[in-house]
């Protein structure tokens, strides 16, 4: 009855186990366009939280987490609205909101599945690009606008298991933790045996 129980236990955790929660921690600096209040080679930091599981047409069909950046003049989060991945060019996109401000950040050379956005491990090594469009209102009624675009690197950690695939993970160190009784019991048993034998022959 028990091995049934493990066996649908493992059954139903791997049909939710799919979803992989990555996380892409970036850092990169402003390219020669940069205007308004930055400059050419002004540092940038940001996080992308997404569902590598997603719909291509409709961008993530669920998990759309999060976007943000940080520079020496802002900081900025957003969900993410709309994720892609074109498997010609094998590039990812992500974008935030579609007012201002405007962040979006894409990687080429990328590989994956149809249906899914890339690993973490995909990133590492890849130089990647964001855009950057902030406004900032005045008394007279005139905006001023900053941004620019630029590169970006990705570093830092990444999937963060999802509570069926930390149910797989205890289940799973259960057993081994079972059998391993199992066998201790076992040689605990023989041992005995083998004291009582020699203490039946005098030895």
């Amino acid at each position: 009855m028990l091995k049934i129980a493990i066996a649908a236990a493992l059954i139903g955790c791997s049909a939710g186990a799919q979803a992989e929660i990555v996380t892409l921690n970036f850092s990169g600096t402003f390219g020669a366009d940069a205007y308004g209040y930055y400059k050419p080679e002004d540092e940038i930091t940001g996080k992308i939280v997404y569902d590598r599981q997603f719909t291509p047409y409709d961008g993530l069909a669920y998990g759309a987490i999060s976007i943000g950046y940080t520079t020496s003049l802002a900081e900025y989060l957003s969900p993410v609205l709309y994720a892609s991945y074109d498997e010609v060019t094998k590039t990812a996109s992500f974008s935030g909101a579609r007012s201002i401000p405007i962040f979006s950040t894409s990687f080429s050379g990328l590989d994956t599945r149809p249906g899914y956005l890339p690993t973490l491990s995909e990133y590492l090594g890849k130089l990647g690009s964001f855009y950057l469009l902030e406004a900032e209102g005045r008394p007279d009624g005139e905006g001023f606008y900053s941004g620019g675009t630029g590169t970006v690197t990705v570093g830092g950690i990444g999937a963060v298991p999802e509570p069926a695939t930390w149910a797989m993970m205890i289940i799973g160190i259960g057993m081994i933790g079972c059998a391993f009784r199992r066998r201790l019991k076992a040689s605990e048993v023989r041992f005995t045996a083998k004291i009582s034998d020699i203490a039946a022959s005098g030895v």
